[in-house]
C-alpha cells in the first residue's frame, strides 16, 4: 500500500483494501469542508516548502472573497488543491486535520536556503510600496541610520527613534543605547502583542499567563481583538477548538476588531468600535439583564474616546 493511501486509512479512520471487481486500488477524490477552512495559509506553504516551488508560484492556493456589503459583510475561502501527491503535505499541514503548525512554522526551514532571502542591506529607491530596492554597503547602512538618529537628536525629537527587539535577549544593550539618545522607545515582542491579553487576565482570571478557553464546549464566545484566524498567541491550538466548539457543538461567535479580519469575516457577528472604545463596550455589557440572551443592545450606542458615534455592528445572516 502506498504512503498516501496509509494516510488515508488513517484519516478515515477506515482501511483501503482494492476494489474486488478491478483488483486495483480504489479511486478516491478529497472532500473539503470550507467552512472550517480559516485562510490560514498552511497548505500553500507547506507545499511550496516541500516542493521547492519558485518564487511567485503556487501549486496550492487559497482564495478569498467577501460578500455583502457593511455591515452585513462575510469572507469566506476556497483553497484550491491539486491533489497528485502520494503523501500530500497539505494534508498534513491543514490545522483543521488535528495538526498544529502554522504557515510560519511550515516555512521555518527556508530561513537556510531560500533562494530570494535577504543576505545584504537594502535600500528601497522607489515609491513605499513599489517594491524597488538597491543593494548598498554594510558601512552605507550604518552611516544612513546614524544620519536619521543625528536628525531626530538635532530636532528634539530623540523619541521617534525606536527599536523593537522581539523575543532577543539584548534589552539592556539597547536600553543603554537609547537612554543615551534620549530616547525611551524600547520595544519587545510583548509590548506590541501580549501585554493587553495579559493586563485582561490579570483582572479577571488572577494571572498573567496564556488563556485556555474551553472553546469546544462552549456556547457563546465573545473575542475582544484577538485574531485567533490569523495571528495570535497559539493561535491554531485556539482557531481548533473555536471551530470544534462552533461546528460540532453549535456555539455562537462574537468578534469585536476594527477591521475586517479573517476572523471578523468568518464571525457570526462582528462589532467594528471606533478604536478606543471596544473597553467601553465590555464594561457596560454585565448590565444585561437576567434571561435575555445575546450582547447588550446598549454596548452598540456607546461612544468613543473622542466622542464620535460608534459604528454599528455587524450581524450575520
Amino acid at each position: 500500500m502506498s504512503n498516501s493511501l496509509k494516510l488515508l486509512s488513517k484519516t478515515i479512520g477506515a482501511p483501503v483494501d482494492v476494489n474486488p471487481a478491478t483488483g486495483n486500488p480504489p479511486l478516491w477524490k478529497m472532500a473539503l469542508d470550507v467552512e472550517r477552512c480559516i485562510g490560514c495559509h498552511a497548505c500553500s506553504v507547506a507545499c511550496k516548502v516541500e516542493h521547492a516551488v519558485p518564487l511567485g508560484r503556487y501549486r496550492t492556493k487559497v482564495y478569498y472573497w467577501e460578500h455583502g456589503k457593511f455591515p452585513e459583510v462575510k469572507r469566506n475561502f476556497l483553497p484550491t488543491l491539486c491533489m497528485q501527491c502520494e503523501d500530500a503535505p497539505c494534508l498534513k499541514a491543514c490545522p483543521n486535520n488535528g495538526k498544529s503548525l502554522c504557515a510560519k512554522g511550515q516555512s521555518g526551514p527556508t530561513i537556510n536556503d531560500y533562494p530570494e532571502r535577504i543576505l545584504f542591506p537594502m535600500k528601497r529607491v522607489g515609491k513605499r510600496g513599489e517594491g524597488k530596492w538597491m543593494r548598498i554597503t554594510w558601512d552605507e547602512a550604518h552611516a544612513e541610520i546614524a544620519r536619521r538618529i543625528r536628525k531626530a537628536m538635532d530636532e528634539g525629537k530623540p523619541e521617534e527613534v525606536a527599536i523593537q527587539i522581539g523575543r532577543s535577549r539584548l534589552a539592556e544593550e539597547m536600553g543603554r543605547f537609547l537612554n543615551a539618545i534620549g530616547s525611551p522607545s524600547l520595544f519587545n515582542h510583548r509590548a506590541l502583542c501580549s501585554s493587553n491579553k495579559r493586563a485582561a487576565n490579570y483582572a479577571s482570571l488572577g494571572e498573567t499567563d496564556w488563556e485556555s478557553g474551553d472553546f469546544e464546549r462552549s456556547k457563546y464566545i465573545i473575542d475582544f481583538g484577538a485574531n485567533v484566524y490569523e495571528a495570535h498567541q497559539g493561535a491554531i491550538h485556539a482557531a481548533k477548538r473555536i471551530i470544534c466548539g462552533r461546528y460540532d457543538n453549535g456555539a455562537k461567535f462574537v468578534y469585536f476588531d476594527v477591521r475586517l479580519s479573517n476572523t471578523a469575516g468568518r464571525a457570526d457577528e462582528w462589532f467594528a468600535p471606533n478604536p478606543g472604545s471596544d473597553g467601553a463596550r465590555f464594561s457596560r455589557q454585565p448590565r444585561r439583564p437576567r434571561g435575555q440572551r445575546g450582547l447588550n443592545p446598549a454596548a452598540a450606542q456607546v461612544r468613543s474616546l473622542d466622542n464620535s458615534p460608534a459604528r454599528e455592528h455587524n450581524r450575520a445572516p
